[in-house]
């Protein structure tokens, strides 16, 4: 096999020599240097040449190199735009010579040689013209361990504490953001999310809450101050190195995790009462499932009925009469959830001889109306990361906790009542956020 008669092209910083001698002659000659190259003064002297004001004498090329030699060397940029990109594809089309694009661009004839050879492989199809990304480095971390970690997560132990457990405890080195972008990573990621489980509201609920709100929403301001806000809250209470947890890790589209902390044992669990109104703030009831103060349990096995319900509003019923907003004259009036105990046949007739009276038509799944509720988050705010060992401790936390809500607080979300009642009005009886 014979070899080759065409010449190799000339290069220089991967640019055609002809075209890189255009490129700095027309520089010299428009920055007024022309005459202070060192090696070749004569042969680039001004001649006219008909219409040409200027051009270099035929001889030059005898001295190109000379000339390049002596100047910096000319810096590409490292990487084409997709626009220069799509230009060497549609040039190389036309039959253009792969030289002839290269002057054009310019680029290195290397670069014209990898764009038009991919839009040759891909047909008639668009071409890709974005960078694919570069392999990193293999990870240290193997898959069995990565599975692990991920196990970890869902169990709800944060990043920092698998990390921590990982480094102490069986001496793997690995940092918590190495432990984060492997819960990012892999077929099924992980997100670190609020654990909130998803409520629907039923449409005969929206319409009851919109009459609801237009009865009451244009009332004076003062016709609420008689009003006392009442509801339970369910606690529930894991053992945890870091206390309780707001947020855990979960795959994005799953059902989230029943529990607020890690599955370490069972939970303390806790059912309060408590009531708020205008300058009003009772004390907490703790019902059952609730354990008993001096219990060693962790919940109590009586079921929560009418009879505990009919007992803490004996006791709460007195607390508001002793206070300024059981002596005003009408007596207060009570808002309530739809619970089955409270409305039971038992608990009407008992609520009816305590002489409690109830605001009716207070519509089902209105929590967004329920000033309590507010109340509730600020002490859910107060526990956490809060942590105990015992039944004892963590009543002390939710105690101190509640004691801890001033009443400055209750009255704020008091005198923006009526304002929530417009605000569902005007939404048509869905859920609007509140603060």
């Amino acid at each position: 096999m014979g070899l080759s008669s065409a010449r190799p092209m000339r290069t220089w910083g991967g640019i055609p020599l002809n075209f890189a001698m255009r490129v700095v002659l027309g520089a010299l000659k428009s920055s007024g240097k022309m005459m202070k190259v060192p090696y070749c003064t004569a042969c680039l002297g001004p001649k006219k040449l008909g219409a040409r004001t200027w051009a270099p004498c035929p001889t030059y090329k005898r001295y190109r190199h000379s000339i390049l030699n002596s100047l910096p060397m000319p810096r590409l940029p490292k990487r084409l735009t997709e626009e220069q990109r799509q230009a060497i594809i549609d040039l190389s089309k036309q039959g253009i010579s792969k030289a002839s694009i290269a002057r054009r661009i310019p680029c290195t004839l290397d670069s014209v040689r990898k764009w038009a050879s991919r839009a040759q492989l891909q047909g008639g199809g668009k071409p890709d013209l974005k960078d694919k990304p570069r392999a990193g480095p293999a990870s240290p971390y193997t898959q069995p361990l990565k599975t692990r970690i991920k196990r970890m997560a869902k169990d709800g132990h944060s990043a920092r504490a698998i990390a921590s457990k990982l480094n102490q405890g069986e001496g793997i080195k690995i940092s918590c953001t190495s432990v984060c972008n492997i819960l990012h990573g892999g077929r099924k990621p992980l997100r670190w999310l609020r654990v909130t489980h998803k409520r629907v509201l039923g449409e005969e609920n929206k319409i009851a809450r919109v009459d609801f709100c237009g009865k009451w929403m244009d009332c004076r301001s003062s016709t609420f101050d008689s009003w006392v806000f009442l509801d339970a809250k369910d606690l529930y209470c894991y053992k945890s190195d870091k206390g309780r947890l707001d947020f855990a890790w979960q795959e994005v589209d799953s059902e989230p995790p029943p529990n607020l902390g890690p599955k370490a044992g069972a939970p303390w669990v806790y059912r309060f009462y408590g009531a708020v109104g205008k300058n009003f703030k009772s004390k907490l009831y703790f019902v059952p499932p609730s354990p008993e103060s001096n219990s060693k349990q962790k919940r109590s096995y009586v079921n929560f009925n009418s009879m505990h319900f009919i007992g803490m509003m004996t006791e709460l019923h007195e607390e508001i009469k002793a206070s300024t907003l059981g002596r005003r004259r009408g007596g207060y009036k009570l808002i309530m959830y739809h619970a089955t105990q409270h409305f039971s046949n038992f608990s009407k007739d008992a609520l009816e001889q305590l002489g409690v009276k109830v605001v009716e038509g207070y519509p089902p799944q209105s929590w967004d109306l329920n000033i309590i509720e507010n109340v509730w988050g600020v002490l859910h705010n107060k526990m956490h990361k809060k942590n105990s060992k015992d039944g004892a401790g963590w009543r002390g936390h939710i105690e101190k906790a509640w004691e801890s809500i001033g009443i400055k607080t209750v009255n704020a979300l008091h005198d923006g009542f009526q304002d929530r009642l417009q605000l569902v009005h005007s939404k048509g009886g869905r859920w609007c956020p509140h603060h």
